[in-house]
């Protein structure tokens, strides 16, 4: 259940994650082009855009950029801050302009939408097109969507670890989905634009929470550090969920940055926490891991044995046990973490879910004492926490 593990005084509010439709763009904004006239060998063409913006005065929509790409000639202009609500230029290509696109992106309420226009018929030397088509259903697109987590970014987590990030989609999001990511080695090398994971194929989808897959395992990364230059270690991996818009890219989602250990830890203690959106959190604690058990015993005397010449026979019981209950304990180290990472684990240690993840039982785990220095030099933390398990290894009565 979303939002089960937060305070009461707390807000029930995901808005962040689902993002907000009151956007101040326009959708009729005014999209114009017409010919300049013949100039050498090449038609000029004079592209006018105005009026994306509902309200000039509103702070609503903020950092708003516009984007020309012309299909025949291959132009693109990449993103453009610009002056006021009026953008134009000339543009000179061979004796037509085929297909352009017009966008428009802006950020409302902590996620970003963009708007797409498309011209819709081909022009010559004196032809006028003023009326772009634009198509809600398939041309706006949200990106920045929140994932359910506040941990830090980057993250860093180890080599071999289990990451899980969760998202919330609408029903039937109506293009296909996919996760993408950008790793880059401790050799200097890196890979980019790589599909790690297809969500949805063509458009349908059930829609509510997805849990995205995103460690070292999940994603089969050890794949990518065998190439035929040899072998390397990833050092970060950046990914987001995009969407295909026939073949182009749209990033749905935030980028979520992991940093790498360059070394396996094999001791690590791996434990995962439901945070306070609902989803679950983890962590590796890799420093020095302590073991221990909690005994209680409840005792009673009985009357001893008698052998028939008065002698107690081996082994008799003079003070009885009953109800003993063996709970295990663990004492775990984060080792040096820096104080984003130290806030984040101090806000999931309110809990009400903790499990011990790299343990095949995966034991539920109560919070039973928390300790941690801080280096004044480099404002690093290290933390140690006591963690009890729920579950009594034995519980036997008379």
């Amino acid at each position: 259940v979303l939002n089960s593990a937060l305070r009461w005084e707390d807000s029930n509010d995901l808005s962040d994650m689902l993002g907000s439709k009151l956007s101040n763009l326009n959708t009729d904004a005014t999209t114009c082009v017409s010919s300049i006239g013949l100039v050498g060998p090449n038609y000029v063409y004079h592209y006018s855009f105005s009026n994306w913006l509902i309200d000039t005065g509103s702070t609503l929509t903020t950092n708003v950029k516009v984007r020309f790409v012309e299909m025949y000639g291959g132009y693109d202009s990449g993103w453009v801050t610009p002056t006021g609500n009026t953008w134009s230029f000339d543009y000179s290509i061979g004796n037509y302009s085929s297909y352009a696109y017009f966008y428009v992106s802006g950020e409302t309420s902590g996620y970003t939408e963009t708007y797409q226009w498309t011209q819709g018929e081909y022009l010559n030397g004196s032809s006028q097109y003023c009326d772009w088509q634009f198509n809600n259903a398939a041309n706006v697109y949200y990106s920045d969507r929140k994932f359910l987590t506040n941990s830090p970014n980057p993250k860093h987590i180890q080599r071999e670890s289990n990451e899980f990030l969760y998202i919330l989609l609408p029903k039937n999001y109506g293009k296909k989905l996919v996760i993408k990511g950008d790793m880059y080695f401790y050799d200097g090398t890196s890979l980019t634009g790589e599909t790690l994971v297809t969500i949805s194929e063509d458009g349908n989808n059930w829609g509510g929470v997805y849990l995205i897959p995103t460690g070292y395992n999940n994603l089969n990364l050890e794949d990518y550090e065998t190439y035929s230059g040899g072998t390397r270690k990833i050092r970060e991996l950046d990914i987001a969920v995009y969407e295909d818009n026939s073949g182009t890219y749209f990033p749905v989602t935030e980028i979520k940055k992991y940093r790498f250990e360059i070394d396996e830890m094999p001791r690590k203690f791996g434990v995962a926490f439901q945070n306070k959106y609902g989803a679950y959190d983890t962590f590796d604690f890799i420093g020095e891991v302590v073991d221990d058990v909690d005994h209680q015993a409840n005792n009673y005397e009985r009357p001893r044995d008698v052998n028939y010449d008065g002698s107690s026979p081996t082994g008799f019981i003079a003070n009885g046990t009953y109800k003993t209950a063996v709970t295990r304990k663990h004492i775990v180290n984060s080792g040096w973490i820096d104080e984003d990472h130290f806030d984040w684990l101090m806000e999931l240690l309110s809990s009400n879910r903790i499990y011990n993840y790299t343990r095949s039982d995966q034991p539920y785990l109560l919070v039973e004492n928390v300790d941690y220095k801080k280096s004044s030099n480099d404002d690093l933390y290290s933390l140690t926490i006591t963690f009890k398990e729920s579950l009594q290894e034995n519980d036997v009565t008379i």
